[in-house]
């Protein structure tokens, strides 16, 4: 006997054994067990990935100034910055950095730090999200900044909305070209952005004078947050 009449003596054995009605009903209840499982694996899915998000902090914006070792910064009182405190103890003079409240996902929200130099001179200026990591991973966990746009008092930025590409680039600007966005966000000034970390940054070298202050303001939002697999 052929193998689909097999499988079709099979059928009729099992409809004639259940009844017709019930036979059905069977087949029904195996299709709606095999959809069932597989909306539980997915809400089992959804849940673990929330819990890993509940357990990351909320992503912040962070800016880091430095002078390369040339000339001292110094914060403003104010101004939300602070020389580092991390290196050696006699290198953090020569740098100041600082970071934003919690940031939303739907929002956008616009950040001041203000810092002075001793000395005229170029430093350099990078867009980054918090440092966390995890007390089992010894690898960061990935805090997502976007970053519409960026303004300065007391010095000059070159493309501070993003707006000017050259090869999918933001002109102006080191870093990664694959974090630079062009759609899907609703941004405030221009039509593009930079999607940043803590290890994957954006970085400018701008003059300053010494004893001016200089205010930095960026405009930034959440990009969510990915925890480190180890």
């Amino acid at each position: 006997m052929k193998k689909n009449e097999q499988q079709n003596s099979r059928l009729e054995k099992l409809s004639v054994f259940f009844g017709g009605k019930n036979f059905s009903r069977l087949n029904l209840y195996k299709t709606e067990r095999k959809t069932m499982k597989k909306l539980l694996s997915a809400v089992f899915t959804l849940v673990i990935a929330n819990s890993v998000m509940a357990n990351l902090p909320a992503s912040r914006a962070r800016i880091d100034v430095s002078s390369n070792k040339k000339f001292e910064l110094f914060p403003v009182e104010g101004g939300n910055m602070t020389n580092i405190i991390w290196g050696n103890q006699e290198d953090r003079k020569f740098a100041v950095f600082g970071q934003s409240g919690n940031l939303s996902e739907d929002k956008w929200m616009e950040v001041k730090f203000s810092f002075m130099s001793d000395s005229d001179g170029i430093v350099s200026l990078t867009l980054r999200g918090m440092s966390h990591r995890s007390k089992d991973k010894k690898n960061r966990n990935i805090l997502w900044v976007i970053y519409d746009a960026v303004e300065i008092n007391g010095a000059k930025i070159k493309n501070g909305n993003f707006s000017k590409a050259r090869n999918n680039r933001p002109t102006s600007w080191s870093g990664d070209h694959t974090l630079y966005i062009t759609e899907g966000e609703d941004f405030k000034f221009g039509a593009a952005g930079v999607k940043s970390w803590h290890d994957k940054t954006f970085r400018q070298n701008i003059a300053v004078k010494k004893g001016e202050k200089v205010t930095i303001t960026v405009y930034a939002k959440s990009g969510g947050a990915e925890e480190a697999t180890e």
